[in-house]
C-alpha cells in the first residue's frame, strides 16, 4: 500500500531495482467502501474508525510518477475488475509485458499458508481461502450503486477518483479489452 510510503515519495532511493513495477488498482467506490466497512468492524479488525488518510490513491499515483517520470521506467497498471473478469487474457498480457512465461498454474492455486497473514486475516481471508480468481463479494457491485455513506467517506472516494482515472487510463488491457 502506497499509503505507508508517505514522506518517502520524493526520492527513488527506497525502490528496488531490476523490476518492472506493477500497480494494482481497484475502483475507489469499491476499495474505499470496503476499507470503510472493515474499519468499523472492531471485533473483526480491531479498528473502530475510518481514516481517509489511509485510502492512499494520491500516494499510489505519486509512486507511479516516481517510477515512470523520475526513474523513467515503464510500469504496468492492472485494474482488479479486469483481472477478475478476464484472468487468463490479462495474465497472458502481463506476462508478455514483464517478460515471464505464462503458466496455467497462475489461474488456480492450492491453499495459502495462512499463518503468514494471521494478524491481517480479516483483510485477506477471501483471497487466502480462494483457489482461483473470482469476483469480490464486496458491495457495491457497481460504482453507480453506492450506499449512503458519511460525508468524509464519500469525500475520500471523490478525492481518489482523479488519481484512479489517470492510472486506469494507462492500464494493461488484454486483447479482449483493447477497444474499451
Amino acid at each position: 500500500m502506497a499509503y505507508y510510503l508517505v514522506n518517502r515519495l520524493e526520492s527513488p532511493e527506497f525502490l528496488p531495482e531490476g523490476y518492472v513495477h506493477t500497480f494494482l488498482l481497484r475502483d475507489p467506490h469499491k476499495s474505499v467502501y470496503s476499507l470503510y466497512k472493515m474499519s468499523l468492524n472492531k471485533d473483526l479488525t480491531g479498528w473502530s474508525r475510518f481514516d481517509a488518510a489511509e485510502v492512499g490513491f494520491k500516494e499510489l499515483y505519486q509512486l507511479f510518477q516516481l517510477v515512470t517520470k523520475t526513474l523513467g521506467h515503464e510500469a504496468v497498471v492492472i485494474d482488479a475488475d479486469d483481472l477478475l473478469k478476464y484472468p487468463e487474457p490479462l495474465l497472458r498480457a502481463y506476462c508478455d509485458k514483464v517478460g515471464i512465461t505464462f503458466e496455467e498454474s497462475m489461474l488456480h492455486w492450492e491453499d495459502t499458508p495462512k499463518e503468514i497473514f494471521e494478524d491481517w486475516m480479516p483483510w485477506f481471508e477471501g483471497v487466502l481461502t480462494s483457489k482461483t480468481f473470482q469476483p469480490s463479494p464486496t458491495k457495491p457491485v457497481s460504482p453507480n450503486v453506492v450506499p449512503d455513506l458519511p460525508r468524509h467517506v464519500q469525500r475520500a472516494i471523490d478525492d481518489s477518483m482523479p488519481y484512479y482515472r489517470k492510472m486506469h487510463a494507462l492500464r494493461l488491457r488484454p486483447n479482449t479489452l483493447q477497444t474499451q
